[in-house]
Order: C-alpha cells, then sequence, then structure tokens
C-alpha cells in the first residue's frame, strides 16, 4: 500500500511539473498585437531634406547643438513623408496637429495627431538628428455640444456635426532629419605603384660618411620621395601622412658601402594616401679627385 501511494504520489508531482512548464511557455509568449497606427506607419523615417528645409520637421539649431518641437513642423511635408507608399490598406491616410486638424466630416474616421519635444540633439558624423513624433489615433465622434441645422422650406432639418476624439492608441515614430552639410572624406591614394628615384650621393669616404654628407642625402631623398608622391596627390606632409623607412641610418659615421634601403609608408591617420612603395635603395659613391 505505501508503495502505491509512493507511486501515486511521484506521478501527480510529476503531473503537476509538466502543468507548470506548460503554463510558464503559455505566459512568456508575448506577441504584440497590430492596430490601426502600426498597420499605416512605418517605426522610422529618412526625410533626405536639404539642410535649409530642418525646420519643416520642427528642428532649430541651438549653439552646436539642435532642438525638436513637434509644434513647428510643417504638417504638410511630415504629411507626406508619413503618407507617401503607405501599405494597401492602411486605415489612417493622415496625420495633423491636434491645434489645427481639420474638423471631420463624417463619424468612424481616422487621423494620427503628432507630438513630440527634444533638446540638445547632438548631430551624427552624416550631419542628421534622430527625432522622435508620437502618433496618437484619433477618430470622428459626433459632437453632441454643438447644435445646427439647414432650413428647407419651413421646416428644419437637423445636421450632425463631428469632432476628434483621441484613442488609447498610440506608436512612436523616429525621422532622421539632415541638420548640416558634411563633405564626404576624398578617396586614400594607393602609392605602391609610386616609384622613387634618388641619383648616386658623391662623399668622400663611402665607409664612413661625414655628418654633413649624411644631411646633404637625407634633403635629396626627402625632395625626391615627396616629388614623386605629389604626382599622385598634393598636400602631403611628412611624418603627418608618411614617413621614410630606414632613413635615420643615414648618418654621421655609417658604412653606406652598400647604400641605404628606403621604404615610404603612408600612416593609418592620413587623409590622403595609403599603402607603402616597394623599396628603393640609395648608393653612395666615393669622390674620383678624392
Amino acid at each position: 500500500m505505501k508503495k502505491l501511494l509512493a507511486i501515486l504520489g511521484a506521478v501527480g508531482l510529476t503531473a503537476t511539473g509538466a502543468s507548470s512548464v506548460v503554463a510558464c511557455n503559455k505566459e512568456d509568449k508575448n506577441d504584440t498585437p497590430s492596430n490601426d497606427l502600426t498597420d499605416s506607419f512605418k517605426s522610422s523615417y529618412d526625410a533626405s531634406n536639404a539642410v535649409a528645409d530642418m525646420g519643416k520637421y520642427g528642428v532649430s539649431a541651438k549653439d552646436d547643438k539642435y532642438n525638436f518641437d513637434s509644434a513647428n513642423i510643417d504638417v504638410a511635408t511630415v504629411n507626406t513623408l508619413l503618407t507617401t507608399g503607405q501599405a494597401e490598406g492602411a486605415k489612417i491616410k493622415s496625420v495633423a496637429l491636434e491645434s489645427s486638424a481639420a474638423v471631420p466630416t463624417a463619424a468612424d474616421q481616422l487621423i494620427a495627431f503628432v507630438s513630440g519635444t527634444a533638446t540638445d540633439l547632438v548631430a551624427t558624423e552624416d550631419g542628421k538628428v534622430e527625432v522622435t513624433l508620437t502618433l496618437t489615433e484619433a477618430k470622428a465622434v459626433e459632437d453632441t455640444t454643438v447644435k445646427s441645422a439647414l432650413v428647407y422650406a419651413d421646416e428644419t432639418t437637423p445636421t450632425t456635426t463631428y469632432k476628434w476624439e483621441k484613442t488609447d492608441t498610440t506608436m512612436e515614430v523616429k525621422i532622421s532629419v539632415v541638420v548640416k552639410e558634411v563633405t564626404p572624406p576624398a578617396e586614400k591614394k594607393d602609392i605602391s605603384s609610386v616609384v622613387i628615384t634618388v641619383g648616386e650621393q658623391k662623399v668622400d669616404a663611402v665607409a664612413t660618411i661625414t655628418k654633413e654628407e649624411a644631411d646633404k642625402a637625407i634633403v635629396a631623398i626627402k625632395d625626391a620621395v615627396q616629388k614623386a608622391i605629389d604626382e599622385v596627390v598634393a598636400g602631403t606632409v611628412l611624418d603627418t601622412d608618411y614617413i621614410i623607412d630606414g632613413i635615420t641610418a643615414i648618418k654621421e659615421g655609417a658604412d653606406m658601402t652598400t647604400g641605404a634601403k628606403l621604404t615610404v609608408k603612408s600612416k593609418d591617420t592620413s587623409t590622403l594616401i595609403q599603402g607603402n612603395t616597394a623599396e628603393f635603395t640609395v648608393n653612395f659613391t666615393a669622390n674620383t679627385n678624392s
């Protein structure tokens, strides 16, 4: 009997655990239902506007930052952006400011009121700020506070007047607005095919060059390198855009019997050039009259 009770208890515990797991899985499922707003509008838009038109999207400059106020938008501009290319079956086909929305003319018409403010927005590297509009669904309902009538041949025919009534349905829409011109960086020129040619350097003793001879050779090398790079792109600067690897070996007392093996290497921080040249050799020869 005890064994039977133990078995039944274990089965009951297992069943309870299983039902708990099922219940948890069911509770975790959270599908966001769609509504007339989400069926009618996307969650983000790119205005692709001219800088001069940022005010039409409610954006104004403040020093090096930007403010946004939906009260300042050009409704026609924003309405065109949000409604152009709407999905088939969209029920809300216009947006407006609540304070200036046209009076509805029939029951159950739908509109989206726009609102939102933001301060101290910072432009991104591509010269844009992202503003957030809150869309609130509004539906046309009978305005019972207004009594009007049309009179026809001594008979009074009552007419119905409508007003907008906001619902609890809202959504956020983000709009990227261009606020400043950004010049794209120039394409870096590859110097890997640049050929550096430096004439022979005359010295008194190739195995032991003097300081004057080293300095003279360095100047000649730098001039030749700069001239060769200038033929590819103008404006580069030694130590800013490139280095001459191996040039420090040319110094007082150095043995230049086998010449100086050099390579021009672009710096990662350069905005003008990239890559490295092939290694080139600067030869030193003894003066024949020494």
